[in-house]
């Protein structure tokens, strides 16, 4: 039984999962955005401490996923990596592996920059721009109602931002959370990255917000 947060867009239904994931049930696809793989190992090469704990932490949060419910293809809307090779993009290769009947698919994002034959090693197909499934569209970039033009007719589905909602009285002290940001043209994803923050969003009367609080996904505004 579906436990769920659910939200209806184009007639469909879809899953908001507490580890920053969107699930459409009858497709059995899970979409995603800004892991940033890398990250903390590129940061702590150059310096900067994150907790061995980081590493790695995506890829335990994608396996708890695709071990709870069904999924036939895991879409990434850009920023699967976060910057040149290093070890973590090996763990990743050995990682996909372990899910021989799922398909993962990555729409690339401004961070994903390695050179293709990189990409070819894996099991990863690689989208350059754009993924159209049906009435939806995945990119890796938000757009403006008005800057939708050649592909007016699709709902678009995607990343970059690393939406954050402040919830709270203007007087008490506010916390801000990863959030979906749905709007008429649109969903927002928030990042899957543990490393990679969040940018407060200010939404309009007719948007959606539902933000991730602990282990549960709750309508925000």
């Amino acid at each position: 039984m579906n436990t769920y947060t659910t939200h209806i867009v184009r007639g469909q239904e879809f899953w908001l999962l507490p580890e920053n994931a969107l699930y459409w049930q009858s497709e059995q696809m899970l979409f995603i955005a800004d892991l940033h793989l890398g990250k903390a190992t590129h940061f702590r090469n150059n310096g900067m401490y994150f907790p061995e704990q980081i590493i790695g932490a995506e890829l335990e949060k994608l396996t708890k996923i695709l071990k709870k419910i069904p999924v036939k293809k895991v879409i990434i809307a850009g920023d699967l990596f976060h910057s040149k090779n290093n070890a973590e993009w090996q763990g990743l290769k050995e990682w996909i592996l372990l899910f021989p009947d799922t398909k993962f698919i990555l729409v690339k994002g401004n961070h994903d920059i390695l050179p293709i034959e990189i990409y070819q090693q894996t099991a990863l197909e690689v989208v350059p721009n754009h993924l159209i499934i049906g009435d939806f569209i995945v990119a890796h970039y938000p757009i403006e109602p008005e800057e939708n033009t050649e592909f007016a007719n699709y709902y678009r589905i995607c990343g970059h931002l690393h939406p954050g909602f402040l919830l709270g009285a203007k007087m008490q002290r506010r916390l801000s959370l990863a959030c979906f940001w749905f709007q008429e043209h649109q969903v927002v994803l928030p990042s899957f990255g543990v490393t990679t923050g969040k940018i407060n969003i200010k939404p309009n009367p007719s948007d959606k917000v539902f933000v991730v609080a602990g282990e549960k996904v709750i309508l925000g505004f």
